[in-house]
This record gives C-alpha cells, structure tokens and sequence, in this order.
C-alpha cells in the first residue's frame, strides 16, 4: 500500500509524486508562479473583456465570444427574440411554457391582430396567421360555388322544393322524403335487392338511379328507386359522382356480380369498364 508523504493518507492506485489530490494542489501553488510578462498578459485580457462587452439587460460583463450579447439567465429567458419576424409574424412578448415543454408567445400578425402560439409550429409553418387567411380562403370558395358553379346546382327549383310537399309539412311528416324513404324501405322488407340482406333501417339507403339533379321529376317515380346498403351506395357516388344516370349504374351492377364481395368489384371495376376483365 502507499501512503501519502505529507497526511498519511492511503493512496488508490499508483500515484507517482506519492501525494493526494489536495496535497499535491498545495504543493503545485507553493512552487508554480507566473511570470510578469504573463501577468501583465492576463490583466490586459481582462480589462478588455470588462470594457467591452456587457449584458443588454442586466448589465453582467459577458465574454467576447458571446455574439448575442446577453448572460445566460437573460438568453434563457428568450429576450433577443423579441422583434424578431418569422413568415410575417412578429415576436412581441415571452409568456412562458406549456405542460409540453414548447415556448408559448405572443404574436403580432400582419393583419394587426394579437394572439398567442407555439414558436415551432410558427418555424414549421403549420401556424400562418390569427385565423385571416383561413377566413379568406372560405369566402374564396363560398363566391366561387354560388349559383350555377356549384356542382348540385338545379335550375328549375319548382318541382323538387322540398321533394314535392307541402309548404307546412316538416321534416318526418307526410309528404317529405323521409317519409318517403321509410316507407319504400317497408315495402322491400328492409332488405338490399343486390345482396339480398335483411338489414336495420339506418343500414340502408333509398338510391335514385336517375339521378335528382338531371331529373326531378322522377324523384317519387319507384321505377326509379332502388333499396341498397349504405356501403354500397356511398362507393357508387364516390366513382360516378352525384350526376348518374341509368347506364352507370348497371355498368356497377354488372361489375359488383363479378366479384364476390364489395371490395373486389370497386378493385374490379376500372377493368371491366376497359374490356380487360
């Protein structure tokens, strides 16, 4: 075992001036000294780092590698963001964090509005705005499906207002289409005339095979009706649209019998149209 020459210290390991740390610490100072060149060095070094640089807020000397010109305290807290703009959106105040962990500000935006978010999704750009732009974007839309640009649009309003009913019926009562529907479904005993599944009431859908917008009609005609389920009736207005008509809908019914399941005749279809199948 050795043992330190100056406190008799046990020593761990093999320590080649035979001293502990803080004895060979005293050691070292008694015998180790600057030079005055050296001296004068640091002083000058020293004073420099005093007279040039301090921190913008609280005023601490701060080394000159520091480019933000703050302490650590003061660029924690996130000062030297302020007035800084990241797409068109400005920094005001600092207020704190979430639950999360994510820096939460106050944010002026180029509309003049205030309000508060996250930073890193204003860096991301999932944050553009107060909430203007996505009111523009509906107006946009809303004036450019007025009228006859709209997609369901029906020129002559008269014979479908309200699916043919009077003025006072509302909606469930004699006379609307609800009305209509469920009684349509009674007579076909609640079962789909292509898959022949007895079904609830809301699992099915009465389908105009000429469709409303082309022909309205034949909106009460039940020549014109069909009782299928709703899957079904949701993946046809998907392929054709809301404007079909009979010859589209006998091309889906010759593609769902060549398959066995719905899933194989939407997979089917494009082919069988094609001449492929």
């Amino acid at each position: 075992m050795n043992f330190c020459i100056d406190c008799d210290k046990k020593l761990k390991g093999h320590n080649n001036p035979k001293r502990c740390r803080s004895c060979n610490g005293v050691h070292k100072s008694l015998f180790f000294k600057h030079s005055d060149k050296s001296k004068l060095k640091i002083s000058i070094a020293k004073s420099k780092l005093k007279e040039e640089k301090k921190c913008a807020d609280c005023n601490v000397f701060v080394s000159s590698r520091n480019k933000k010109g703050l302490c650590r305290s003061c660029s924690k807290k996130g000062n030297w963001y302020v007035g800084l703009k990241i797409n068109d959106l400005e920094l005001i105040n600092h207020i704190g964090r979430n639950k999360l962990g994510y820096e939460i500000w106050n944010i002026k935006c180029y509309c003049g509005n205030k309000f508060n978010a996250i930073v890193s999704k204003i860096k991301i750009g999932r944050i553009r705005s107060c909430g203007c732009l996505n009111k523009e974007h509906c107006i946009k839309l809303g004036e450019s499906q007025k009228g006859e640009n709209n997609p369901v649009w029906i020129k002559d309003r008269t014979k479908t207002s309200c699916f043919i009913r009077n003025k006072d019926c509302r909606r469930n009562n004699k006379g609307s289409w609800q009305y209509f529907s469920r009684k349509y479904k009674k007579e076909k005993h609640y079962t789909c005339e292509l898959t022949n599944e007895v079904m609830g009431v809301g699992e099915l859908n009465v389908h105009h095979i000429e469709s409303v917008v082309n022909r309205p009609d034949l909106v009460l005609d039940r020549n014109n009706l069909i009782c299928i389920k709703k899957e079904i009736h949701t993946e046809f207005h998907k392929i054709y649209g809301k404007k079909t008509n009979r010859k589209q809908w006998d091309e889906f019914v010759r593609a769902y019998n060549t398959a066995p399941t719905l899933k194989g005749a939407i997979s089917r279809f494009h082919k069988f149209i094609k001449g492929t199948a």
